[in-house]
């Protein structure tokens, strides 16, 4: 192609409603007066998602992964054509994408609190206790993007027709709602999708077209279009990404806790709001950290690692450079080398199947014992526990009427540790929580894992890692893919076998879990990598389960050559 001047006179737009389908954190500030990570907001007090953190993510999600820049800035849809370029001799991109602010003018504000585990002690990190704000699922924004073309020139049909296939790829790939914005990208939060989108055209070419647009406004160019709520699908969400969706449900009690305090219980399950209903949530930050640490213990006891070795200050812990296939699955947040790397391994929430309304769930909780407590003094104390045991139990029996096979029952538990001097109830150590059980495999939705191998192949041939080649011709990056996803699958096995408890408590013998792995399905389309023995299936055909895949010689074959390679080359592995 010839160069163009960078004429905007055409303008084809694509707008509508983006739609939360899980919490969304965009922060602006990681140093707030009441919580660590605060949200960002326009100069009149709306909360938004910038337009710079939409491009981005569009721009690095709709096409998955490159092997270059140059091979990202050739792509039709990617490219620098539309996107511009930062090179000297580059163009501004002809793609504008709007702030996007939040539709209500008081969104539903959730906070969440995390610790980090250290690795030597199991009890939280020191100075890692951190709380962040988030936007509940279900918020709508405001979105827009357009794409200036010129009129005239010698490029302009074919700067028309890349304008016109941008805007439908992105019409038809943003209602799957596979986008994601904003922090904990790795722990499913951030994902948007678009509803009511409708696609116009602005022509400003000439004087007639522009007093006309200024007369009727846009030129409608598609219709209006709505998307139901849906869960994660079970389609790969782009080439290069396996997705496993794995039922599973607590053999006991499950919790993902939130402290309280001046209430007659000190922790309760972690909630989030969907409209008027409240669901209870194991977050992904919860399930990686567990499926991390037990990563740690299996590389550390294949390496043969001292455990005394084990770095003493937490970041150092995570930044051991014995754990490389670790860092290849779970990423680095690197401060030695200066730089960090995305985790390959995205871990997406679960919620309760069945919600409950927020002011039932008010009600019995913080409503029901209120009167009793007013009093003041013990016998109130007591009063006010009884009433919170009879609105449980109640609660208990609504869920079980209406959702007898997929609905949750709670229970009030008090706990106590005994003087080991006096044989007797500490003092100050009575400890009550509320406890949520599952009735079966349908009360939590589906645990999501996504798995991109192709980033993992594209890092490992970018460093010209010093992996040898396979007696396949297989090449580094490759190995380094297939050593990764061996990783997952001993994950996923060890879960399936109980040895990875999920959720707070579990030294007390809370968040036993049970998977099927017959039932636990796996979609896969290839990218820049192929693995061997990995089925792969369209939207119709049927997905095979992680079982199948684990009863696959040439995969399975594949997977161990790939492990052993790794895991005996000069200790560590690039990728």
């Amino acid at each position: 192609m010839t160069a163009t001047p960078h004429q905007r006179a055409v303008r084809r737009r694509l707008e509508g409603v983006l739609v939360a389908v899980s919490p969304v954190r965009v922060a602006v500030r990681h140093d707030g007066v009441v919580v660590d990570s605060e949200l960002a907001v326009d100069g009149q007090g709306r909360h938004l998602i910038p337009g710079s953190a939409l491009a981005g993510a569009i721009r690095g999600q709709l096409q998955g992964s490159f092997s270059s820049v140059e091979e990202r800035d050739a792509d039709p849809l990617v490219g620098s054509t539309l996107w511009g370029s930062a090179l000297e001799a580059g163009s501004a991109s002809r793609v504008v994408v709007d702030d996007a602010t939040a539709l209500d003018a008081h969104p539903v504000v959730e906070v969440r609190q995390g610790a980090s585990i250290d690795r030597r002690t199991g009890a939280s990190a020191r100075g890692h206790l951190f709380s962040r704000e988030h936007l509940a699922p279900g918020t709508r924004f405001a979105f827009g993007i357009e794409v200036h073309v010129p009129a005239r020139g010698s490029d302009a049909d074919d700067l028309a027709e890349a304008a016109a296939d941008l805007i439908t790829r992105l019409s038809e790939w943003l209602r799957t709602g596979e986008l994601v914005v904003g922090g904990g990208a790795t722990s499913g939060l951030g994902r948007l999708r678009l509803e009511e989108a409708r696609t116009v055209i602005l022509d400003l070419s000439s004087r007639e077209s522009t007093l006309s647009a200024l007369r009727s406004s846009w030129t409608e160019a598609g219709g209006t279009s709505t998307v139901p709520g849906s869960e994660v699908r079970s389609s790969a969400p782009r080439p290069g990404v396996i997705r496993f969706m794995v039922p599973w449900r607590p053999t006991g009690p499950l919790l993902s806790r939130t402290s309280v305090s001046g209430l007659p219980f000190d922790a309760m399950p972690l909630t989030t709001r969907r409209g008027d209903l409240v669901h209870l949530v194991l977050p992904g930050t919860s399930v990686r950290g567990a499926l991390r640490t037990r990563a740690e213990f299996i590389e550390r006891t294949l390496r043969e690692v001292d455990p005394d070795s084990v770095p003493e200050a937490f970041v150092d812990q995570l930044d051991d450079p014995v754990l490389a296939v670790v860092h290849t699955v779970f990423g680095s947040a690197s401060q030695k080398r200066g730089f960090g790397e995305r985790a390959a391994l995205t871990v997406h929430e679960s919620e309760s199947v069945e919600g409950i309304r927020a002011e039932r769930w008010r009600s019995c909780l913080f409503d029901s014992w209120s009167t009793a407590a007013r009093s003041g003094g013990n016998e109130a104390k007591k009063q006010a526990v009884s009433a919170l045991h009879t609105a449980i139990r109640q609660l208990n029996d609504e869920i079980a009427e209406d959702h007898p096979e997929t609905g949750m029952w709670f229970d009030l538990v008090t706990r106590n540790a005994i003087d080991r001097w006096t044989g007797g109830v500490a003092a100050g150590a009575l400890f009550t929580s509320i406890e949520p059980y599952a009735r079966g495999f349908g009360s939590w939705t589906p645990l999501v894992l996504d798995f991109d191998i192709d980033l993992i192949a594209r890092r490992a041939r970018a460093r010209q890692a010093t992996v040898p080649e396979t007696g396949d011709g297989e090449d580094s990056g490759t190995v380094a893919a297939l050593a990764a996803l061996a990783m997952v699958l001993h994950l996923v096995r060890d879960l399936s076998d109980h040895r990875i408890p999920l959720g707070s408590g579990t030294n007390r013998g809370l968040g036993d879990v049970e998977i099927d792995l017959e039932r636990a399905i796996v979609a896969f389309r290839p990218g820049m990598i192929s693995v061997p023995g990995m089925p792969i299936a369209s939207d119709e055909e049927r997905l095979p389960s992680i079982a199948d895949l684990l009863s696959d010689d040439d995969l399975v074959d594949a997977l161990d050559g790939a492990w052993q390679s790794t895991m005996t080359v000069n200790g560590s592995v690039s990728a």
